[in-house]
């Protein structure tokens, strides 16, 4: 169904594109807004009546922009009538740059690629498989291509009886089935250009070697326009840069995509057109070493780079742009880094700092790309310059020079798991506490003892056999490791030495927030400021002499870079090191290992007229679906959901199973078997006459068998500073199980499971902090009430209390908990599942040796009676557990 844009006049195909049109257009934006506010008012401006902005615009008070709400993560500006509808929607103050930047270059809607796609294939009436005789045969063909066997392997397959009495696919062997890969639509082509190196050997003749290698390419711009006019990221793309603010007085920025920083800000106001938009280029690249090569023979990935000059582009949206492509941001590791900002490996590629000074805390110069290349050139004609040996500087010919608005230097980004995770924390400051525990050996089978009985989460992964055996770690080993080793080293070190090891932590976990703002980048910069105030500990403990490690320093750059370019997640080079197996490693094992970069690449091409088919089947499916929805619904707005309480958005969804796994338990086994106690009755009929209910049938309790759940699902709102971490977790509870022959063999004995959680027991209050109302328990029993008592029965939980959140321990940043008791016995109670918010990690207190400990990890909640609460679970459980005490208790001053 066709709409029609009122202020433009401009015909889009969909409701959802007129959405989109008005969004992105400036002037029917603001026309938009307008006929809100003032809607009696129905004279327009001509369309050229739209302005520029004026010289010195950006000196201008910011009261003269119009900041307008904005939701922050959704493309289209919120309206006041949205925010006033939900009041506990997450929203920002949005300052959109001044002027028609990324602005369309006319206003009506041309063809994206598929659409295009589409369009011939209507002409021409064939179905969207073409040209597959069939859907399912397209989907055969997807998956034969994409599962990584062999052509050998697809040739038996096609060859099989079944295949070809019942498929009868239209290909009979690899060679026919590759023939209609290759006419499927496909990306840029690569490219080969040669090109001679002279080497420093001489051969037999005593002239220098000489070398032609294979520059294997695809045209930088191509690519761009390629994901430009991808429609999979229709109403995903930015085209003009924001900056967000969650406060009215506009005093603290929120940074998180890099168009919401202020590399983008900048940059916009130096294209030398208004309405210019800008795709920022991120290249990672990585020196390739396939494993299974002969020789010495490596591969690099080809570099790209982006022109001088805009280019017209069809963007997702179906609107022209005017597009100018620069170098953002460069992933690559350390060694890297120092050669493409043509420094030496004891330097910072981002600043001038000296070598024996990368263990300060210092502020140095950043490097300039100016002065670097002017060193570089004197250097090349022989000058020696001081500047060359005083920035540490080498002779290589930067393949940036010429790039347009570059800082290569500042380009240069985090990279949380190499400099960060696997470097200051596993290579160095987790080695250095261990070492303060004493003898090495000693110390090896100390932390192996407290990682094996630690106890159990869901959410964390438990080394039963210790850390010591561990030979091989990648970034899920040191992420989990990091996660609890505060709390495991403490009383086993000096004060100083957990200090140190806590502000690093703390420091990782806001290094690794996806949104941050100016309250939070504070705080990041105290925790870095802190672990430099405390590390020197290990100085006087005699286990290190210097600082000067090159990942230390480095780590120092974040701030700056997360104001620059954005938050450190949107460069993770896991990201990139996967593809870099994906693209590079399986296309050598799909070649013949001879002559392989054609083979690599053709495989390359075919893999990514897969993907991009793939794409555009989904892409049909969803615009039917839409389209369907149009006719539908028509011209009218959909306001279901306006009804909705807001609260109920944020409060955690439980689920369990529906058919009881226990449905008839007695109240003995609960007792026993599930280790609820003797007063497991006198609980429930506290909790009886609390909600009116008859506590008669509990006079003979041997009648009573109550239906048992092993688990519930909790579904937890997202936390902006981690969308991507998982929102569900799982709450268990579960008897123990003894060793059993059945008909499948032995079933082995399984400890009981059972769950530490978080419950809310009132209303939040503000005044008092987030951890107000708040009370962590342990869950014995999930369950329901007996028919006997109650026709339907909310799921409810039997918890034993720990007692408040009160006690908090300053050196390690925890707060310290035992299991509450009334009259010297546990205290516990039966509470609805509903209020249980979420799971929480509990660490025993070790003390200074696990030597005598009676406990492992099956019974260490049983038997440990002291734990720290731990913050460093997740990063809701950091936002939620960091928190110092409001009101921190007085102590009682002993009488003399």
């Amino acid at each position: 169904m066709s709409s029609t844009c009122l202020h433009c006049g401009s015909s889009l195909r969909s409701t959802k594109a007129l959405q989109a049109h008005i969004s992105q257009r400036e002037f029917c934006r603001n026309k938009e807004e307008a006929a809100f506010h003032e809607p009696e008012s129905d004279i327009d401006p001509p369309l050229d009546s739209v302005s520029s902005p004026e010289p010195g615009w950006e000196d201008q008070n910011m009261k003269n922009y119009q900041p307008m709400f904005s939701s922050r993560h959704s493309t289209p500006a919120a309206t006041v009538e949205e925010i006033e509808d939900d009041p506990t929607s997450d929203y920002v103050y949005a300052m959109s740059y001044p002027g028609p930047a990324g602005m369309p270059l006319n206003d009506h809607c041309s063809p994206t690629q598929f659409e295009a796609i589409r369009q011939k294939q209507t002409e021409k009436a064939l179905p969207p498989w073409t040209p597959f005789q069939s859907e399912k045969e397209w989907e055969l063909a997807r998956w034969l291509m994409s599962s990584g066997i062999s052509q050998q392997r697809i040739d038996e397959f096609c060859k099989l009886e079944v295949v070809q009495d019942g498929i009868k696919p239209s290909f009979h062997n690899s060679r026919s089935l590759l023939r209609l890969i290759d006419s499927l639509e496909c990306g840029p082509a690569f490219k080969c250009t040669p090109f001679r190196i002279e080497g420093d050997l001489k051969d037999m003749n005593g002239e220098l070697r000489i070398e032609v290698l294979e520059l294997w390419h695809r045209d930088p711009v191509e690519i761009i326009k390629e994901l430009m006019g991808n429609s999979e990221f229709r109403g995903h793309q930015k085209y003009t840069p924001v900056q967000h603010y969650t406060d009215t007085d506009m005093k603290n920025r929120e940074y998180s995509e890099m168009w919401t920083c202020d590399w983008w800000w900048n940059t916009q106001k130096q294209l030398p057109t208004e309405y210019g938009t800008i795709a920022p280029v991120i290249i990672a690249s990585d020196q390739t070493q396939l494993s299974t090569f002969s020789g010495d023979k490596k591969a690099w990935p080809p570099l790209q780079h982006a022109g001088r000059h805009g280019v017209k582009m069809i963007c997702a949206d179906g609107f022209e742009r005017l597009v100018y492509a620069f170098l953002a941001a460069y992933m690559a590791d350390y060694p890297e880094q120092c050669l493409i900002c043509c420094c030496k490996e004891n330097s910072c590629p981002r600043c001038t700092i000296k070598p024996n000074e990368r263990g300060q805390l210092i502020y140095s110069l950043p490097r300039s790309p100016a002065l670097t290349l002017v060193a570089l050139s004197a250097e090349a004609r022989g000058e020696k310059p001081e500047e060359f040996r005083s920035q540490n500087l080498r002779p290589i010919n930067p393949f940036w020079e010429d790039l347009p608005h570059c800082n290569i230097f500042e380009c240069m980004t985090p990279d949380l798991l190499h400099q960060l995770q696997k470097g200051v924390f596993g290579d160095h400051v987790a080695k250095w506490a261990q070492s303060a525990m004493g003898d090495e050996k000693l110390a090896e089978k100390e932390m192996d003892n407290r990682f094996r009985t630690m106890s159990p989460n869901p959410n964390l992964r438990h080394f039963s056999k210790g850390i010591s055996s561990i030979t091989q770690w990648t970034g899920n080993e040191y992420r989990a490791m990091s996660k609890v080793y505060p709390g495991l080293i403490a009383g086993a070190v000096d004060n100083g030495v957990v200090q140190a090891v806590r502000a690093l932590e703390d420091f990782m976990f806001y290094a690794h927030f996806e949104v941050h703002t100016d309250h939070s980048l504070a705080a990041m910069d105290t925790a870095w400021s802190t672990f430099h105030d405390r590390k020197d500990v290990f100085l006087e403990l005699g286990l290190r002499t210097h600082f000067n490690i090159s990942k230390l320093h480095n780590v120092s750059h974040y701030l700056e870079s997360i104001r620059s370019r954005g938050t450190n997640d949107n460069f993770n080079t896991e990201f990139s090191e996967r593809l870099h197996i994906d693209l590079s490693k399986n296309g050598y094992r799909a070649s013949n290992k001879r002559n392989f970069q054609p083979q690599m690449t053709k495989w390359l091409t075919r893999q990514e007229a897969i993907h991009r088919r793939d794409q555009f089947m989904g892409w049909i499916e969803e615009e039917m679906t839409i389209d369907k929805e149009d006719d539908d619904v028509g011209d009218v707005e959909d306001d279901s959901g306006s009804d909705q309480e807001p609260a109920a958005i944020f409060k955690s969804h439980v689920a369990h199973a529906k058919q009881v796994p226990i449905p008839r338990t007695s109240v003995h086994e609960i007792e026993n078997k599930f280790g609820c106690g003797e007063w497991f009755i006198w609980y429930l009929e506290e909790y009886l006459k609390a909600q009116l209910l008859p506590t008669n049938t509990l006079k003979d309790p041997t009648k009573l068998y109550f239906p048992v759940w092993k688990k519930i699902v909790l579904t937890l709102p997202a936390v902006p500073e981690a969308e991507s971490e998982k929102i569900t977790d799982t709450v268990y509870a579960t008897a123990a199980t003894s060793a059993s022959i059945t008909h499948r063999g032995v079933q082995s004995s399984s400890p009981a499971k059972t769950s530490t959680v978080v419950i809310r027991t009132g209303q939040l209050d503000i005044a008092k902090g987030p951890l107000s109302h708040l009370q962590i328990a342990r869950v014995k029993l999930l369950f329901k009430l007996p028919h006997q008592i109650s026709l339907s029965s909310p799921l409810l939980a039997f918890v034993d209390w720990f007692k408040p959140l009160n006690k908090y321990h300053d050196s390690l940043g925890m707060y310290q908990l035992s299991y509450a008791t009334r009259q010297h016995v546990q205290h516990s109670g039966i509470v609805l599942a509903s209020a249980i918010t979420q799971t929480c990690h509990l660490i025993p207190e070790f003390g200074r040796t696990t030597d005598s400990i009676p406990w492992d990890s099956t019974n260490v909640l049983d038997k440990c009676s002291k734990f720290f609460v731990n913050p460093y679970l997740r990063h809701r459980d950091f936002l939620l557990f960091q928190n110092v005490p409001v009101e921190r208790p007085q102590k009682k001053k002993r009488r003399r």
